[in-house]
């Protein structure tokens, strides 16, 4: 908690008179948002947009969010691309390429 607070994930916590945070209900929803962000997108970008919670307007978080969608919706495609290419090339004859060779 405490290396998210510092990395501006979350808000700051109060502290009481010897200096120990007070980390609340809020704290917590927003480390779990954090969590679940990143196994999406990865922690550096979740930082990046839970940062932005905290310091942006919500329609720079909402262009955040929707980069991000953009990112991984193409790497999706990609990914499905790579898997087709893969497929028709693993079903090709070995004979077929044996004379390219010689």
């Amino acid at each position: 908690m405490r290396n998210l607070e510092r990395d501006g994930v979350l808000s700051l916590a109060t502290r009481t008179a010897a200096g120990y945070r007070i980390y609340g209900e809020v704290h917590l929803h927003s480390a779990l948002s954090y969590r679940a962000l990143a196994v999406g997108t990865g922690p550096v970008e979740a930082k990046r947009i839970d940062r932005a919670v905290h310091q942006c307007r919500t329609s720079e978080v909402l262009a955040l969010l929707d980069a991000a969608h953009a990112r991984l919706d193409g790497e999706r495609t990609d990914l499905k691309l790579a898997k087709e290419a893969a497929e028709v090339i693993s079903a090709e004859p070995i004979e077929a390429y044996a004379h390219r060779t010689r």
